[in-house]
């Protein structure tokens, strides 16, 4: 659980994470981004911090846009156990930050490859809890790509988890360039995130800072196809199937859905009949309203911008 009241601000928790909070570690960071090393200390000392320098330090500092906001502590704080979002190669459990674990493998049918995603070390506990419950009907795992997973385990074929060690797995090893090995910067896609969801405003961007957000866009394949897979849901079915759909990228309906499938699957022990996992998948496509009984499903794959930390606790 993140030890807030050791932390004057999410920028001072997140420095203190990785071991730059010292001196020469914020004149250093100060210098790179072209500010006084007063200013950033009185943001790590709780003084707001203007939007072009927060999208400045998250894709310095390759941290989440939302941890520099005002309500960090409250987004935080309303899933227990939270941990800050980190490309840092195994942390492990005790660290605050939840960094890059390994890769799991979802091999579904009618798929004559696994379906590979990037996996922090929270996911992997997860992944383990899941195959060791076999109550657990379906399970949400929060990619570090551009994908998110929706995961029924009784009609997978094969599931696998691999740990940043290990070798890939021969003759099975495709990697989609949106969801690649080891994630993506958490700073990019945080703000991509913030993007979309019109919590930031990309126009009024320096030229610099808009070019590398615009390198990045260019790395994944250009702005066109980012769009096209933060706007798609793909349902992989028991039967060998697959469909399409496209949605919008704020979507209600699948948000509420999604969130009840993540509270069902935490806290299957302690919820009512009522709020037992729900039985369908609902979402609006370009037609509407579309609901796909859970029992038919084997997996699914949906913008990861639905499980950013900042819109899956606040339901923004």
């Amino acid at each position: 659980m993140l030890d807030f009241p050791s932390a004057t601000s999410g920028l001072s928790l997140f420095l203190s994470a990785i071991g730059q909070n010292t001196d020469a570690h914020i004149e250093a960071i100060a210098a790179h981004i072209k500010e006084e090393p007063a200013k950033l200390k009185a943001w790590l000392n709780g003084e707001e911090i203007n939007e072009v320098s927060r999208i400045k330090l998250a894709l310095v500092l390759n941290m989440p846009s939302w941890l520099m906001k005002p309500d960090f502590e409250e987004v935080a704080l309303s899933c227990e156990g939270c941990r800050i979002p980190s490309n840092h190669i195994y942390v492990g459990s005790g660290s605050d930050l939840d960094g890059y674990w390994g890769n799991l493998g979802f091999k579904v049918p009618g798929c004559e490859n696994s379906i590979w995603m990037s996996c922090s070390d929270s996911m992997a506990e997860r992944f383990y809890s899941m195959i060791m419950n076999e109550e657990h009907e379906a399970v949400c795992f929060a990619g570090q790509g551009l994908y998110s997973y929706l995961v029924v385990p009784h009609h997978m074929k094969a599931m696998r988890a691999l740990p940043e060690a290990a070798d890939s797995v021969e003759g099975d090893w495709e990697i989609d360039d949106l969801d690649p090995v080891e994630g993506l910067s958490v700073g990019f896609t945080s703000l991509l995130a913030d993007t979309f969801q019109e919590f930031i405003d990309l126009d009024g961007l320096p030229k610099e800072m808009a070019r590398d957000i615009q390198d990045f866009c260019d790395a994944l394949g250009g702005e066109e196809k980012i769009f096209e897979a933060i706007r798609q849901i793909t349902v992989f079915y028991k039967d060998g199937t697959s469909e399409r759909f496209s949605i919008d990228t704020n979507d209600e309906l699948f948000s509420e859905n999604l969130h009840k499938f993540m509270i069902a699957a935490a806290y299957a022990d302690l919820l009512d009949d009522e709020d037992e996992m729900p039985k369908s998948i609902q979402f609006r496509d370009d037609m509407g309203p579309v609901v796909i009984p859970l029992n038919s499903v084997a997996l699914v794959r949906f913008p990861s911008t639905y499980t950013d930390a900042r819109r899956l606790l606040t339901g923004e």
